[in-house]
């Protein structure tokens, strides 16, 4: 098999540590309709891993969740509250990510080894102005791109 979807299922609601952990044939996943949180490490070295549809019921991504996957995009539901540390680190082609205004609680390094100083200001990180500190982009001396929503 070279590559494969994935499809949780809508009776699913918490997706476990380490669920598909460094599984490099997946390339999209689906997110069922209930699923609310996503556990520590669930999809970490999926490199293959570059589309993902969320629901509008997710609340919580866990430490390294998305680390070294292959996304370009993410855009987050407003349902989600907390981002874990390293959830999307080592996402190297990850041009834009959408976090809404709900989403209060931030770990550290959530894009560690995404955001390098110097591709910053060719990136769109959109998020609430009260959080950018928050999560850690203001370590990076480039707040102009970060566009609020």
């Amino acid at each position: 098999i070279e590559s494969f979807n994935v499809v949780i299922p809508d009776t699913v609601v918490t997706i476990y540590n380490r669920a598909f952990y460094y599984n490099d044939k997946i390339t999209k996943l689906v997110l069922g309709k209930n699923v609310e949180h996503i556990g520590n490490l669930a999809f970490t070295g999926c490199t293959k891993l570059s589309t993902i549809t969320f629901n509008d019921k997710l609340k919580s991504i866990g430490q390294a969740a998305f680390k070294d996957c292959d996304f370009t995009s993410i855009k987050l539901p407003e349902t989600v509250q907390s981002l874990s540390d390293l959830c999307f680190a080592f996402n190297y082609n990850l041009d834009y990510c959408y976090i809404g205004k709900n989403c209060m609680e931030f770990g550290r390094n959530i894009f560690s080894e995404v955001l390098y100083p110097a591709l910053m200001m060719q990136r769109k990180i959109q998020i609430h102005p009260v959080q950018s500190s928050t999560c850690g982009l203001s370590d990076y001396n480039a707040q102009d791109s970060i566009r609020a929503p």
